[in-house]
């Protein structure tokens, strides 16, 4: 046929010969748009690499509601007393926790005076996950970031995946606990919470990828270069 689509690099490209991708990209080109927070995020930490935050993001094998967290916080689009009192919606910006600050993103994951027990923790597992990085490369990354977007970088002495399942785990409990303060005027022990959590998720992992004969994805993923992580007599093993 003679029907023609202009696509790629502004030449033109036979109909029968497009292939779907080419017309995924030209659906791109039409009705993406930058996302706001981008501007916001740039401008906070300038040297951070938006394709592999979202490939962070959206990481293979996280739990669902890791994905759906991961998403919103990335977008800015998590619901913060700060966010909800420009809305009118409550009475007061301040953590309900603390009872100090204004409750934003970066002060509800990473900030909060009330979440110091379980930063303590969560450090002290890092400290473990990169005990063989060089020490000057290890005091360049930034903590903040971290409870923000994971790892972005690539390594081949520290297992990637697993530090940002870990990561990703514990923004999970983090946000259960901020909401159980809020709506429910309740508290719970986050580190408590985290262990369990992450158990019960590194345990589906290991019975789903088990039953799929994939024994090794499991060990790339979680157990390959890590030494938080052990399987003893098909017996999953934290050592924290």
């Amino acid at each position: 046929p003679k029907l023609r689509i202009c696509l790629e690099n502004d030449r033109e490209v036979p109909f029968l010969g497009a292939v779907t991708k080419l017309f995924y990209k030209l659906l791109l080109s039409e009705m993406f748009e930058t996302p706001t927070a981008e501007n916001h995020w740039a401008e906070k930490y300038p040297s951070i690499n938006f394709t592999r935050l979202y490939s962070v993001t959206n990481q293979n094998g996280l739990p669902p509601d890791c994905h759906c967290l991961n998403f919103r916080l990335v977008h800015r689009a998590i619901f913060t007393l700060e966010k909800l009192f420009k809305f009118g919606q409550v009475v007061s910006n301040t953590c309900k926790a603390c009872g100090l600050y204004t409750e934003n993103l970066l002060h509800l994951f990473a900030l909060c005076p009330k979440l110091t027990p379980i930063h303590n923790f969560l450090k002290d597992m890092l400290h473990n996950i990169f005990i063989d990085y060089p020490p000057d490369v290890v005091n360049l990354i930034n903590y903040e970031e971290l409870m923000i977007f994971g790892y972005l970088g690539s390594s081949k002495i520290v297992n990637t995946y697993f530090l940002n399942f870990f990561l990703s785990i514990a923004r999970l409990c983090i946000f259960k606990t901020r909401n159980l303060k809020v709506f429910h005027d309740k508290e719970i022990d986050t580190v408590r919470l985290f262990k369990f959590t992450i158990r019960k998720y590194i345990e589906y992992a290991y019975t789903y990828y088990k039953i799929k004969h994939q024994q090794q994805i499991f060990d790339k993923y979680f157990l390959r270069n890590n030494s938080l992580l052990r399987i003893e007599d098909e017996k999953i093993i934290l050592f924290f």
